[in-house]
């Protein structure tokens, strides 16, 4: 057996021993605190760090019992955890023999060995297992001990199978295995470091496993296989230093770079003794290599950092300084510290260019100066200052002295300063320090003029704003900030456009872009007032350059509102000007165009109305021609009044005086009505007419003449565009809430530049001279507006060129209950007047006569007056039944006979026909609060006088 503790060292052990003891320096210590119920909990859970797959492992207490093992110390052993915890010592031991058979006594069990030395113990012993099987079994005891405890509290032993106890066994002639050489090899193996044996001629002879691991080989490091190890650029030094030891018999100490096991080189110091016998012979090497690559990092960064420093403060272009103090505590009351400083203070160390800042040429003339002789003590800024570096903890960043250099020269420095306090006093203080008094004296310079400047902003009518060379608000004055109601921040945060009306951004963007390339800005534009108006300002603006660089630029915003508004009224009066004049151009023309087409549409009928009136009047006309040329008179004459019917219907529409005497109508009767009304011009042209009404009647509320007259202009205007041969399709549908007439014809079709003037007044297609079709382009603006003041709508399409056209119109339904529909009358009056007696009242001689003799033609008895005076005249002398006046009479006009004539006692309830050219409807009501019962316009339509004649009559 083999115990470290019990048996007396060799001298080559101590030696490695002492060797081992430096190599370790700074490591932890080999005793440690252990939770001992932690260990055996791992233990009996099989969780030991420390075990390998044969290598079991038991955990004895300080009297050598068993409290726990692991899992392969079950298989190896053949007892269970519990069965080797309730075994005694004893018990245990009693299963064990000695390689040579005997017993073992408690000095052969490592464990007892180790818990008696503590000290490590190692022994081979055979074991019986409960089979009866005998194992040999390697022991490794290793004490363990608390922290400052001498004796070891407990022990852990690890073991494993060997092939056969003779395998431990010394050489032939070595009956002892040579436990020294065992011991040296159990302490190197435990160790974190390289360790070897050498020859004394210097071949290395052994490495521990730590060294295997360290460069992943083994023997390969064996005699001088290890110097490959060695980095080249080491390598030669290394040997040389190896052999000059050997060479010497002393002992040696290098740092060389030694090559991983990953191949990576790492600093390491090596050591190594010599071994002699006692003759003092050289009989052996031992050494080891500690790995030192971290402590060597750290001295090359202190070296590099130091290098650094030390060009630093020789190339900075700050000053640096260190100013050393007589230990002052920290303690002592600010005021004594002071004057402490200015009192034991002076500069210890410093760069060149701090030597220059005070006006010498080098560092050794300032050295050794006091800091009272720099640092101003009767200027209280520098009082603040030291009071600052105190109650700042001795720091301070940043922080004005004011200082005079060697000539007397006042100087501003900013510094930042550091103090070195050791056991709690002040000894020196490190810094740097910045000469700022050109600056400074910059500053106040610039201070002056900000103040002129900001006088001058503060006080000039314009608003006022700098940028940067982008464009971002850095100042405004106090005029812009109330004008806009924005702050700087807000006006900063929401941008220039916030405040510049819509309109004049993109205006605005494009001068500055000129003015980046042209160096000037001058722009119009609207900004937003504090009210939310917005107001014409100029803006200008000039850079100001540093280097040739534009830093800044300075700009101001003059009022200019008053002034654009001159301008706008000017403009809009001369663009009023201007559109009254081209209105008035444009109504000049319409209305020389309209009075050149009236003149031509009002002379035409006369034409042969004249004619043939001659002609007639000569009686050389045939029957025949006599039909035709009475015909022809009828039929122009009935233009003619057209004509004038449709004048004194745009007359009203204009004023607002057209007024409809709304009831239920039936459109279809209204549709035939207007039919018959143009079919004598359908029949002349040959035109196909085919109506489609609907079987039920269709009723709207509205005034029946007004409806017939909306149906009579639509198939007018058809006819006349509508070649002979050609067709016309009426249509009456009743829709939803509204009934649709429509009016189609083959004609020349609307062109699509005149599609959208169709309904206007006076607008022709063609008004030209050579134009095929007449007319005043009256009749489709009257449909339109009848059509709309019956809440309706009238629209026009084209069907394509020479296709035709389609013009619809909408009404709305009447409500079901008042649908009793009139229908238009199409039935001419009766010559039933025998025995009526009737005054006919005209100034006019051809006027009275033709009224006269259609009544005289239907039977009445007419007596006829020319003037007002005569027709009462004629009352006074014989009763009557009916007066039929004309209103416009010279002396004494329609109205005032009328009114004479109720006074009468003859005359009072005698019904009264106002015959007369005023055809308004003002003139119709007039007529009627007058007196008159009916209000008849000229030209008179004999069958319509009648009429109105039989209707008072009855």
């Amino acid at each position: 057996m083999e115990s470290l503790g019990r048996s007396s060292t060799s001298r080559c052990e101590c030696e490695y021993a002492s060797l081992a003891v430096e190599s370790t320096a700074g490591t932890d210590a080999y005793e440690q605190d252990f939770s001992m119920a932690q260990l055996a909990n791992n233990l009996h859970n099989g969780n030991s760090s420390s075990v390998a797959d044969e290598t079991g492992t038991l955990f004895h207490s300080a009297g050598g019992s068993i409290q726990a093992c692991d899992r392969v110390a079950e298989q190896l052993l053949g007892y269970s955890t519990q069965q080797l915890v309730e075994m005694t010592i004893a018990d245990f031991m009693g299963r064990m023999i000695c390689p040579n058979g005997s017993a073992i006594a408690p000095d052969d069990f490592p464990a007892i060995v180790a818990l008696q030395s503590g000290q490590p113990c190692r022994n081979v012993l055979g074991f019986q297992k409960p089979t009866g099987e005998r194992v040999w079994i390697c022991f490794n005891a290793t004490p363990l001990f608390q922290s400052n405890a001498s004796t070891p509290d407990a022990v852990v032993t690890t073991f494993s199978p060997v092939a056969n106890a003779a395998s431990l066994l010394p050489i032939t002639d070595r009956p002892v295995i040579d436990r020294s050489e065992q011991r040296f090899r159990q302490l190197a193996d435990s160790l974190p470091h390289i360790v070897f044996a050498a020859r004394p001629d210097g071949s290395i002879t052994y490495v521990n496993r730590f060294a295997q691991e360290y460069t992943g080989l083994g023997d390969e490091l064996l005699n001088q296989g290890w110097a490959e190890c060695i980095y080249p650029d080491d390598r030669d030094r290394a040997l040389a230093t190896w052999m000059q030891a050997v060479h010497s018999g002393e002992a040696y100490e290098m740092e060389c770079r030694f090559r991983k096991a990953d191949g990576t080189y790492r600093w390491l110091l090596s050591r190594g003794l010599p071994v002699r016998d006692g003759d003092g012979q050289i009989v052996e090497w031992v050494g080891g290599c500690v790995d030192i690559d971290d402590r060597k990092q750290a001295e090359q960064a202190l070296q590099a950092s130091e290098e650094r420093y030390r060009a630093f403060v020789q190339q900075s272009s700050e000053g640096i300084w260190c100013f050393e103090v007589a230990p002052i505590s920290i303690d002592y009351p600010e005021d004594e510290q002071i004057q402490h400083f200015y009192q034991h203070g002076y500069l210890f160390e410093c760069n060149q260019v701090m030597a220059q800042m005070y006006g010498v040429c080098a560092p050794e003339d300032l050295i050794g100066v006091r800091l009272a002789d720099l640092l101003v003590p009767s200027d209280p800024r520098n009082l603040e200052y030291l009071r600052a570096f105190i109650r700042s903890n001795y720091r301070l960043v940043d922080a004005e002295s004011y200082e005079l250099d060697q000539q007397g020269n006042p100087k501003i420095f900013v510094n930042n300063l550091i103090g070195i306090i050791e056991d709690g006093k002040l000894v020196r203080a490190w810094g740097s320090q910045r000469d700022i008094t050109d600056r400074k004296q910059a500053e106040a310079a610039l201070q002056q003029s900000e103040e002129r400047y900001r006088y001058l902003v503060e006080t000039i009518p314009q608003l006022v704003w700098t940028a940067n060379a982008n464009g971002v608000l850095i100042d405004i004055n106090q005029r812009w900030s109330d004008f806009t109601g924005l702050t700087l921040a807000q006006a900063q945060t929401e941008g220039w456009e916030a405040i510049v009306h819509p309109d004049d951004i993109a205006t605005l963007n494009h001068k500055w872009e000129v003015a980046q390339q042209e160096g000037y800005y001058r722009a119009e534009g609207r900004i937003r007032r504090a009210d939310g108006a917005y107001c014409w300002h100029l803006h200008e603006a000039i850079p100001l350059r540093e280097q040739g660089e534009v830093v800044k630029w300075f700009g101001t915003a003059t009022d200019i509102e008053a002034q654009k508004q001159l301008e706008q009224q000017r403009q809009a009066l001369l663009e009023r000007e201007q559109a009254a004049r081209e209105q008035a151009e444009t109504a000049n023309r319409i209305k020389d165009e309209f009075l050149a087409v009236l003149s031509h549409e009002l002379r035409s009928p006369l034409n042969p109305i004249l004619g043939w009136s001659k002609l007639l009047q000569q009686g050389k006309l045939d029957a025949t021609k006599t039909a035709n040329a009475l015909a022809a008179i009828e039929r122009n004459a009935q233009l003619q009044s057209q004509l004038i019917s449709d004048l004194l219907d745009i007359s009203r529409i204009l004023r607002g005086k057209l007024n409809l005497e709304a009831m239920p109508v039936d459109l279809g009767a209204v549709i035939l009505a207007a039919l018959e009304t143009v079919h004598l011009a359908i029949e002349a042209k040959s035109v196909q007419i085919q109506t489609t009404l609907p079987p039920t009647v269709v009723t709207v509320n509205g005034d029946a003449g007004r409806l017939q007259q909306i149906v009579w202009n639509l198939l007018s205007n058809a006819v006349k565009f509508t070649p002979s041969g050609g067709q016309i399709t009426v249509e009456l549908q009743q829709l939803d809430y509204f009934a649709q007439i429509r009016v189609i014809d083959t004609g020349k079709g609307i062109s699509p530049h005149f599609l959208p003037h169709v309904f206007e007044y006076f607008r022709q297609e063609d008004s030209s001279t050579t134009r095929k079709f007449g007319g005043l382009g009256l009749g489709l603006a009257i449909a339109r507006q009848i059509v709309e003041m019956h809440g309706g709508q009238i629209s026009a399409e084209n069907r394509g060129e020479g296709q035709g056209a389609i013009f619809t119109v909408q009404l709305p339904l009447a409500p079901a209950s008042s649908r009793s529909p009139s229908s238009a009358s199409t039935s001419t009056a009766t010559d039933d007047l025998t025995g009526i007696r009737i005054l006919v009242v005209d100034d006019e001689t051809d006027s009275r006569e033709f009224v006269a003799f259609a009544l005289e033609q239907a039977g009445a008895i007419v007596t006829a007056a020319a003037s007002g005076a005569e027709a009462l005249h004629q009352i006074d002398r014989s009763p009557l039944d009916l007066i039929v006046s004309d209103v416009g009479m010279p002396d004494m006009n329609g109205y005032v006979l009328l009114q004479q004539v109720r006074e009468s006692k003859l005359a009072k309830q005698v019904p009264a026909i106002a015959v007369t050219a005023y055809a308004g409807e003002f003139d119709r009501q007039q007529a009627i609060a007058a007196g008159f019962q009916k209000h008849i316009s000229k030209p008179v339509d004999p069958e319509v006088l009648i009429e109105v004649v039989r209707s008072l009559i009855q």
